[in-house]
């Protein structure tokens, strides 16, 4: 992310738990290491936690540890896992969302590129709607609602619901998770995630790649299994998902201990294709071969010679306008296609906006369906070519 917007893109780093294996309570020795009546591996309770590292780029290929000063580092006090970065309150700053494993979530928001003010409380997005703190593992936003404004999708451990956090504007955020229906499945233990528009319609749709971290629920009969399906919700464009799992394929239903997914279309066909890291065997790599039911562009954005991560992509089609961001790191573990895909549903062209991460503002009118395009920063469309056909 570039924070100051100076055109040089800085870091920011997690840290998870301060280990010392040498002091690392061995399986079974105490609570922290039994779950289900099982000795497993211990942690993160119970381990020393940590705290967050942001590093400002200085334009001559060194970073500064500037943690202290943008006030991103605080107490140790957090298991994060996966950061997130965007635009949350359209106020032309990149914001910064932490999801933790048993402990509150963080939201950094930024104050015009010189500070970070951690506001995940305030904002509604530290526990869920119980004033709970939950199990994060996986992050991903998207306006899957269609008001203008980016929402956060966060996974948990097992015996809980994944949450949905729908941004209400200025920084304020309510759980959405039942009334979306994404409550409907609490049995899988999720990991990286993703918004996509599986059928291109324009709306959103989500996946969840899930797995057991602990090994031994396999022949324990404690109703677990350590390699789980993986959760397909179509986007009914109305605020609600439908669980589509049952009806996904093979590539949803086949179960694995699944860790990082990323998405992006390989085979520039306008489709999005899945790709998921499985523990102990090869990845999976999930191909759409539904009907076509829509449109689609694919948009790449780039300043500099590089992609421009952090531009805002505003497309309007067939009356309506969708979001999106150019993006690095989310999901968990894993890179999505710096390309972005928007469905279109019946439409045949659409508007494009490009918000660069300088805050300077570029529009093109009428881009044809079915394409790929490329756009810099100043130049317009500078390639573009039709997208395959199944």
């Amino acid at each position: 992310m570039d924070f100051n917007r100076d055109g040089y893109l800085d870091l920011v780093v997690i840290h998870y738990v301060e280990l010392d294996v040498a002091r690392t309570p061995r399986p079974g020795d105490d609570a922290q290491c039994r779950w289900k009546g099982l000795a497993v591996l211990c942690g993160p309770p119970g381990l020393p936690a940590e705290t967050m590292s942001f590093y400002e780029n200085d334009g001559h290929g060194h970073f500064n540890d500037v943690s202290g000063r943008v006030q991103v580092a605080g107490r140790k006090s957090y298991y994060a896992f996966t950061a997130l970065t965007g635009d949350f309150d359209n106020d032309g700053w990149p914001d910064i969302y932490v999801s933790c494993d048993s402990t509150a979530n963080l939201y950094y928001h930024n104050l015009g590129g010189k500070t970070f003010q951690e506001t995940g409380v305030q904002a509604g997005v530290a526990y869920n709607e119980d004033g709970r703190e939950q199990a994060g593992m996986g992050v991903t936003t998207a306006d899957f609602d269609g008001d203008g404004r980016l929402d956060i999708c966060k996974t948990n451990f097992a015996d809980d619901t994944h949450t949905l956090y729908r941004n209400t504007g200025s920084n304020n955020y309510e759980d959405a998770t039942i009334a979306s229906g994404l409550a409907v499945s609490t049995k899988y233990l999720g990991w990286g995630t993703a918004f996509l528009d599986i059928d291109n319609d324009g709306w959103k749709d989500l996946v969840v790649a899930n797995g057991h971290v602990y090994p031994e629920v396999e022949n324990a009969h404690a109703g677990e299994n350590f390699k789980q399906p993986r959760l397909l919700y179509w986007n009914r464009g109305d605020g609600q998902f439908f669980d589509l799992s049952a009806a996904g394929g093979p590539g949803i239903s086949s179960e694995h201990s699944s860790r990082g997914l990323a998405v992006g279309d390989l085979d520039n066909d306008g489709d999005v294709e899945i790709v998921i890291v499985n523990m102990g065997e090869a990845p999976s790599l999930l191909k759409n071969f539904a009907t076509r039911t829509g449109n689609s562009l694919l948009v790449r954005a780039i300043t500099s010679g590089r992609d421009a991560i952090g531009a805002r992509i505003t497309l309007t089609a067939g009356g309506r306008r969708q979001i999106d961001e150019v993006r690095s790191g989310g999901s968990f573990l894993s890179q999505s296609d710096f390309r972005l895909h928007f469905g279109l549903g019946k439409a045949k062209s659409a508007d494009v906006s490009v918000r660069w991460p300088d805050g300077k503002s570029e529009n093109i009118s009428g881009v044809s369906a079915g394409q790929i395009v490329t756009i810099e920063e100043g130049k317009g469309i500078i390639r573009k070519s039709l997208t395959s056909v199944k």
